[in-house]
């Protein structure tokens, strides 16, 4: 088979995310840190820069959408597939919410920082991929998971809608204008929500401002380079070949299924089963070195034996998460909210909602030494959460 689609397709994914990766090294992004600083001290900053970056990818996707031949319709994750998923997007994001805290990031950030020298995100990033490898691969969501959650799936159809995506579900019910004039309404109230924040004070730092812009940038040119005439090449020749590599299909940027795929090269290593995905995850990885080799920030930090145990478990959190989720924070957060599609909505509300009480538990429960301690932790960790909600 002639791969030769393949190699602007992989080198521009990687190339891509070798900026991402600076920038997230250079402005400590990191959702999990977004949601606490919220939570924990009422600073919206890092949680401001993520809605850049939201907004910024749904006005890439829907520029694509109107200027090229991109549709959602066609991505391996079914963002735009007329069954709803929630039971899905709302286990999943709880239990990756969760993980995000106990691994001290998603799995983006835990990308990052060994590319700054920690290895115990290399831990926590093995047990991920380990735990993703395992359900994907080996068929243990359908065999565990699935049986739990298939039954709680909505036919979008039912409310007249062709697809899950806001738009067409809000046409569905009879508005009377096209999903893209929609769109453009969306956009513009997104667009409101990221300005209201700015004129009440939130005043994001120039790292954090190509951070958040920049991953919404990364996003929307992933899609545009798989969906564009070179990646369609890789695709169709991927189609028909004898053999034909993983990991093909209209796609952006996401971390789970990248590191699946990981621990099955390195099963069968081959230059033809490095997938989309795994360029884009390398590239981040390169990019946090290269950053941190640059500024002289690169810190080898040893692993640490108290931890080995909590970040095992953060990585199968993280993994399990993910894959019922059908993305990470990225995946979902940036990637599926680019489509405007209301699992990606649920899952990321669900990462949130588990992060947050998570990260306020933690804190509460350190504060409480006697009787019940459990019962006060649990109770002031929603009020924390109530008090956070305000200045949202």
């Amino acid at each position: 088979m002639d791969f030769s689609p393949a190699s602007p397709v992989l080198g521009g994914a990687f190339a891509l995310c070798v900026f991402l990766g600076a920038a997230l090294a250079a402005s400590g992004f990191c959702t999990m840190g977004a949601i606490s600083d919220l939570v924990l001290t009422g600073d919206g900053r890092r949680l401001h820069a993520w809605r850049w970056a939201m907004v910024t990818a749904a006005v890439g996707v829907m520029l694509l959408t109107w200027l090229t031949d991109f549709a959602a319709s066609a991505a391996r994750i079914p963002y735009a597939d007329a069954s709803l998923d929630w039971g899905r997007s709302v286990v999943g994001g709880l239990l990756f919410g969760a993980g995000m805290v106990a691994g001290g990031g998603c799995v983006s950030r835990n990308v990052v920082r060994l590319g700054l020298g920690d290895l115990n995100s290399a831990v926590t990033l093995a047990a991920t991929a380990l735990s993703a490898w395992w359900l994907v691969w080996r068929g243990g969501y359908g065999a565990v998971i699935g049986p739990l959650l298939d039954g709680m799936t909505v036919n979008v159809a039912m409310l007249g809608s062709t697809d899950q995506r806001l738009p067409s579900v809000l046409a569905g019910f009879g508005m009377p204008r096209t999903p893209a004039e929609t769109a453009v309404i969306l956009a513009l109230i997104l667009w409101l929500v990221v300005r209201g924040r700015a004129s009440q004070g939130i005043r994001l730092s120039r790292a954090l401002y190509v951070a958040g812009i920049g991953m919404g940038v990364v996003v929307t040119a992933l899609w545009w380079l798989i969906s564009g005439p070179t990646g369609q090449r890789w695709i169709q020749e991927a189609e028909f070949a004898l053999t034909s590599p993983p990991g093909t299909g209209v796609q952006a940027l996401t971390f789970i299924r990248p590191l699946a795929d990981s621990i099955n090269y390195l099963r069968s290593p081959s230059i033809s089963n490095i997938t989309f995905g795994m360029s884009t995850l390398i590239g981040t990885l390169t990019g946090a070195m290269a950053y941190a080799l640059y500024r002289g920030r690169l810190q080898v930090l040893k692993l640490r034996p108290g931890l080995f145990v909590r970040n095992v478990a953060a990585g199968i959190l993280l993994g399990t998460g993910g894959v019922t989720a059908m993305g990470c924070s990225i995946g979902q957060g940036i990637t599926g909210i680019s489509t405007l599609a209301l699992g990606s909505m649920i899952a990321v509300l669900s990462m949130i909602a588990g992060c947050a009480f998570a990260v306020a538990l933690t804190y509460q429960w350190s504060l409480h030494s006697d009787g019940g301690r459990w019962r006060k932790a649990a109770r002031n960790a929603l009020t924390d959460i109530l008090i956070a909600l305000k200045s949202v």
